[in-house]
């Protein structure tokens, strides 16, 4: 009896766990499964709805066979949010790739000079509250990226997949903050709506009236340069260093070990080219005192009127009131006796 009872709790323990591992690894394959569903890389899509093995394996095989890879590299200011789908930089493997970088600034005038801004809108801070302890600052692009997206949200009911980052949105219409669903890649009302903002200036005003330029805008321009790499004298030290690591390698990796590595292998090298930041700043080319010279030597050379005929001026036409205010006066005392 007790040996009976002491498996008891073992058994149900094991039951436990066996389910908890089950939840965890369906857990894990809906999340695979929606990020295959929705993203853009082409292939992928269709081994996530694919229902038969004969159909997976049929795009699993394509998508190994046309579709390249190979890593995305982005430079950019630790305050600016990067937009790797945009403006990332694709970078092949097999090579040994470098990015030479200058920085940028430029200063734009504030009001009322321009109409750029600092200041992040609500909509874009419920953005970077994903972002933990992240100090992003204003925008102009991730305005417009948001905007678009609250509009395709409010239309069909999802957002564009090709801006999964951008998910979080505050809907004005009824002032609550969302986690939009991502819409399908093959779901065309995404598109529609995009289509629509662009090329409508009212729905432009309605939904991205808060989208104005930065009024410090930093830049990285990037020249990039790769060689063929790793070199053959390499090989050995690369194979060594796999070999020992915990990255899981093919079975056949005794035959094919120098061209996995080939295929596989790349290196970044990012380099600041100069120290010298360019820095380009608007001012303005009319102050105050350049609005009241021009004022006085343009009235001086074609009127001949400097500020003290106009002080002049003025005291003749002080004199002129008072003289009538006068007038007035007398008769109206006149009148009443």
């Amino acid at each position: 009896m007790m040996n009976q009872n002491a498996r008891v709790p073992s058994v149900v323990l094991e039951d436990m766990t066996v389910t908890q591992l089950e939840e965890k690894r369906l857990g894990c394959r809906s999340i695979l499964r929606e990020f295959c569903l929705n993203t853009t890389a082409h292939g992928l899509p269709g081994i996530a709805r694919s229902k038969t093995r004969h159909n997976r394996i049929f795009w699993s095989v394509a998508f190994i066979i046309f579709t390249g890879f190979g890593m995305m590299a982005l430079v950019h200011d630790n305050t600016q949010l990067p937009l790797i789908e945009t403006a990332g930089i694709e970078l092949a493997p097999g090579r040994r790739h470098k990015l030479g970088y200058k920085k940028k600034a430029t200063y734009f005038l504030s009001s009322p000079y321009t109409k750029c801004t600092d200041k992040v809108p609500f909509s874009m801070q419920a953005m970077f509250e994903n972002y933990n302890n992240a100090d992003y600052l204003y925008s102009e692009a991730l305005c417009y990226q948001l905007c678009g997206q609250v509009y395709t949200y409010e239309q069909c009911g999802c957002v564009s997949p090709l801006l999964w980052n951008s998910r979080t949105l505050y809907i004005p219409s009824i002032n609550r903050v969302v986690f939009a669903d991502l819409c399908d890649y093959d779901n065309s009302c995404y598109t529609k709506a995009i289509g629509e903002v662009l090329t409508s200036s009212s729905l432009m005003n309605d939904y991205c009236s808060e989208c104005s330029q930065e009024c410090l805008i930093r830049n990285f321009n990037v020249q990039t340069s790769s060689l063929s790499a790793p070199a053959d004298w390499e090989m050995e030290y690369i194979k060594t260093f796999v070999e020992n690591s915990s990255i899981p390698l093919p079975v056949n990796w005794n035959s094919t070990w120098y061209e996995q590595i080939h295929k596989n292998y790349l290196v970044i090298n990012v380099v600041r080219e100069t120290s010298i930041v360019e820095n380009n700043t608007q001012s303005a080319a009319i102050g105050t005192v350049d609005v009241l010279s021009n004022i006085g030597g343009q009235t001086g050379l074609w009127i001949g009127i400097s500020f003290l005929s106009i002080m002049e001026l003025i005291e003749v036409l002080y004199q002129l009131i008072r003289h009538e205010y006068y007038v007035i006066r007398t008769k109206i005392g006149i009148a009443s006796q």
